[in-house]
């Protein structure tokens, strides 16, 4: 009786080994692989993705490159050509190939309402196994956040893995926001007003750390987009992470003329009859045909806990004052300095401003404003260009 109940779990040994030995007999040597199901979407994520890919084919032209892709409605070139006009980068075709993968759509958040942080992850896993069945490289990075795959390739694939980090997947603050009971985005009122229901949720993140941290154990070379990320990572997966900020492009940024100087001067600033004209733009994203960049004078970011923060650099580079959200990437790497949110202070030599309350946006952007004469500005504008 013992032994007809080890049997299943004999078979299932026995499989697995099989399957071990098949997969790692198709690894192909001279390859790198980059597994980014959504390289078709034209962010910041892709823009490392085929950045990172053409350095790396400069540096090493005889290697052969892989793109796991779930874009199976574009072709290679099509993916190409957007990539080409959105970022205006040439990638090399000779040493390309696209795996396109027909689970993608398991990964989307929209298909798990409850438990969305552990499906996910599993969903990685599968959508990694077909990726891994259909080309199994000596070399695999993921580049997009799906973890399982490291331990996949690692183990089952033996290949060589690295990661690029752009977002934990769980962080320490979710964890502590839960374990406080403060309501939040990512913690309903139902369970932060329950103790039972709190308890259960903090097993399950512990649950899902645990296991995140056990993907980053897999991991030959971990790389993170900014001191945030990095230094969650590095409590996560008690491993220290190269910092490897992402491209930004700010070459045509930095040539911008700004023009609102001369609005506000012919506003109100130096004529007292006319009163101070103050447009409030917001914008999912700046066209540059709107000269909405050359024409503003205060850029707000009010993200909290942005893992880097493109669009202050952005901002910056145009010649705009930016006043970020003091934390995350522009409190750590961009505006960079402790004492930013610090309104009272002197303003030269500084590249913008942090705040954290309306409080704190409301008076700087007054001060910017009615406090502030022309040469201070120009000084912030300035640092934050050399920066």
């Amino acid at each position: 009786m013992p032994f007809s109940i080890l049997i299943p779990f004999i078979i299932l040994l026995i499989f697995i080994y099989f399957l071990f030995l098949y997969i790692r007999r198709k690894r192909i040597s001279d390859t790198f692989a980059f597994f980014h199901p959504y390289c078709d979407a034209c962010g910041g994520g892709e823009r490392v993705l085929w950045l990172a890919l053409n350095a790396m084919h400069q540096s090493f032209p005889d290697l052969n490159f892989i793109v796991y892709t779930g874009d199976i409605d574009r072709t290679p070139q099509e993916i190409l050509t957007k990539v080409n006009s959105r970022f205006g980068i040439s990638v090399p075709t000779n040493r390309l190939q696209f795996i396109f993968l027909r689970s993608r759509w398991l990964l989307e958040a929209k298909n798990y309402p409850r438990f969305t942080l552990i499906a996910q992850l599993f969903a990685g896993l599968i959508v990694g196994f077909e990726a891994l069945w259909r080309f199994c490289p000596e070399w695999f990075m993921d580049t997009t956040g799906c973890p399982l795959t490291l331990p996949l390739f690692y183990w089952l694939g033996g290949a060589k893995t690295l990661c690029y980090v752009h977002y934990p997947t769980i962080t320490t603050e979710m964890i502590q926001l839960v374990d406080s009971r403060t309501p939040t985005y990512n913690n309903s009122s139902t369970i932060s007003s329950s103790f039972f229901l709190t308890k259960l949720k903090l097993i399950y993140y512990r649950i899902v750390a645990l296991l995140y941290k056990s993907c980053g154990g897999c991991s030959q070379l971990t790389m993170a987009n900014g001191s945030w990320t990095a230094s969650h990572i590095e409590q996560l997966w008690s491993i220290k992470p190269k910092i490897v900020f992402p491209p930004c492009n700010v070459e045509r940024l930095l040539e911008l003329e700004n023009n609102s100087e001369y609005k506000l001067e012919n506003n109100g600033e130096n004529n007292e009859e006319k009163k101070l004209e103050v447009s409030i733009i917001s914008v999912g994203q700046i066209r540059p045909e709107k000269n909405h960049l050359e024409n503003s004078l205060i850029g707000l970011h009010t993200m909290w806990n942005e893992h880097f923060g493109i669009s202050v650099v952005e901002g910056m580079a145009a010649g705009v004052i930016m006043v970020a959200h003091n934390s995350g990437g522009p409190a750590l790497d961009i505006i960079g300095n402790e004492n930013l949110n610090k309104v009272d202070e002197e303003y030269f030599e500084k590249c913008g401003f942090l705040a954290s309350t309306r409080e704190e946006y409301v008076n700087i952007i007054l001060k910017i404003i009615t406090k502030m004469n022309v040469q201070d500005r120009k000084d912030i504008r300035e640092a934050a260009r050399r920066k």
